[in-house]
């Protein structure tokens, strides 16, 4: 899981690793720096992905 610090006017995403493949370096993967707003409505529209019902294939 990456640690996300939350500033006043951005989102800074750092410190990335994957749990079952501890052996794997992921220091080169970031940092990434969002605008604020920018990652709120990414992560609203994320969220309503997530909880919208998946359609039924006929």
């Amino acid at each position: 899981m990456p640690r996300i610090d939350t500033i006043p006017l951005a989102d800074l995403i750092d410190t990335f690793e994957i749990s079952d493949r501890t052996t794997r370096d992921c220091a080169a993967f970031g940092p990434f720096l969002f605008d604020r707003n920018q990652y709120d409505k990414a992560v609203q529209d994320l969220d309503a992905a997530i909880a919208a019902p998946v359609p039924t294939s006929r």
